[in-house]
């Protein structure tokens, strides 16, 4: 018969706790098991339809407000608990808890309290196509068309808040320049008259430009695509391209002033008998002759992409014998463009309004136009401070800009009354 083992006190004390815990495991799961059992018998008896009288009023139209109940149908906390212990692994999920879940996220109440409205696993659009059960680290996107309209602008790099940027104050050229510059030919002894420039300040301060997204901490280690270089790249193709918004249709109230709203603006008018919604070869050389001269080297056109078959067809008549198009396609119809038009490039945006409407089609010199960019600007930051209790990480994109026109006013040329400007566009065709 062989010897009892004798045990040492470590192996007795761990015998202990294991049996220990092992009867108070099954205790809580008696105890969980009972509770509910008893809840459900409840539940079931409440639910129980009663005996119809005959003389009682029918009740119809009854709605089951569970679903708008803030606490998701739980008597109390630990009804709340006991659900959760039930949903362990391999078990069903109470389906009080989805409730729960849901009336907590729209009620802020009970369960759950307000988290940033940020990229997540668990909502597919905001997040959850990025975490594929087999995927490829690639994602698709709709690319924004690239700055076309600041890249073309007089960038002016400050560290101030705000900047001035002296500017001639000339509108006409009918006596003087320069606002009141003077020359003369005098004859011998004669009397020399002084003269000076009129000059005026055009003031830049600086306006803020913000973007900003929370990710969960699950999006961010999950996620086989690295988030934050993506987000970096699309806060600043966003940001980059409603400057470009704000070069062309801004209104200066605490943003850029664009170019259809400057106060040198030229609009050039319709013809007489012009359909609505046109554009014939009469507005493309009148909008021409009022460019400033010194700026037709500079200039470009910027236009809607929907005028584009308003241009294909676009004629000069040429006396008796025909005419020639005035935007020539390469190689004929079949061939690429050349996307030019009276010898200066043209640049389609989606910035420019509409085919009619004013501003569709624009004849610009964008070196006329000021732009002044906080020199450290943009500058893109991550913090996990801010929302750090619901485990998101917020990224904040910061460009600080403003932007002007150069010049004060359009300008009467020495000889004759049609002004000009480094900015002309054609008016509404309606």
């Amino acid at each position: 018969m062989p010897e009892p083992k004798t045990l040492t006190q470590d192996e007795l004390a761990t015998m202990i706790g294991e049996a220990t815990g092992k009867a108070i495991a099954e205790q809580i799961t008696a105890a969980t098991d009972g509770l509910s059992k008893r809840f459900d018998e409840q539940l079931a008896e409440l639910k129980k339809p009663a005996d119809k009288d005959a003389d009682a009023p029918v009740i119809t139209n009854v709605k089951d407000k569970v679903d708008d109940d803030p606490t998701g149908g739980f008597a109390h906390i630990a009804d709340f608990a006991m659900a959760i212990v039930r949903s362990g692994p391999g078990r069903p999920v109470d389906p009080r808890l989805t409730r729960a879940y849901r009336a907590a996220e729209t009620e802020n109440k009970a369960f759950a309290k307000a988290a940033g409205t940020g990229m997540e696993e668990g909502t597919d659009i905001y997040g959850g196509f990025l975490i594929p059960t087999e995927f490829r680290a690639e994602l698709l996107r709709n690319a924004l068309e690239a700055s076309l309209i600041l890249s073309r602008a007089r960038m002016i790099p400050v560290g101030a808040n705000r900047v001035q940027i002296p500017a001639v104050n000339e509108t006409s050229r009918a006596s003087n320049v320069y606002g009141g510059v003077t020359v003369y030919w005098p004859g011998e002894l004669g009397v020399k008259t002084e003269s000076k420039p009129a000059l005026a300040q055009v003031e830049l301060s600086l306006k803020k430009v913000i973007g900003m997204a929370y990710v969960s901490d699950e999006l961010l280690q999950d996620s086989p695509i690295t988030l934050q270089p993506l987000l970096r790249d699309m806060f600043s193709e966003a940001i980059a391209y409603e400057i470009d918004e704000q070069l062309i249709n801004g209104v200066g109230a605490g943003r850029p002033l664009g170019i259809l709203h400057a106060p040198c603006l030229i609009s050039e008018a319709k013809e007489a008998a012009q359909v609505a919604d046109t554009i014939v070869t009469e507005n493309i050389l009148k909008m021409m002759t009022r460019m400033n001269g010194a700026s037709f080297g500079n200039a470009v056109w910027f236009a809607h992409q929907n005028i584009r078959p308003q241009l294909a067809v676009m004629s000069m008549d040429v006396s008796t014998a025909g005419g020639t198009l005035v935007y020539l396609p390469a190689g004929g119809l079949s061939g690429a463009m050349f996307d030019s038009l009276m010898g200066r490039p043209v640049v389609y945006t989606e910035h420019c309004q509409t085919l009619g409407d004013k501003g569709d089609i624009i004849f610009a010199d964008m070196r006329q136009y000021l732009v002044a960019q906080k020199s450290s600007s943009p500058t893109f930051d991550m913090s996990i401070h801010l929302k750090f209790d619901y485990d998101q990480v917020a990224f904040r994109l910061v460009s600080r800009i403003d932007g002007q026109p150069w010049w004060i006013s359009a300008l009467t040329p020495k000889h004759g009354s049609t002004t000009v400007s480094p900015f002309v566009t054609l008016d509404e065709r309606a």
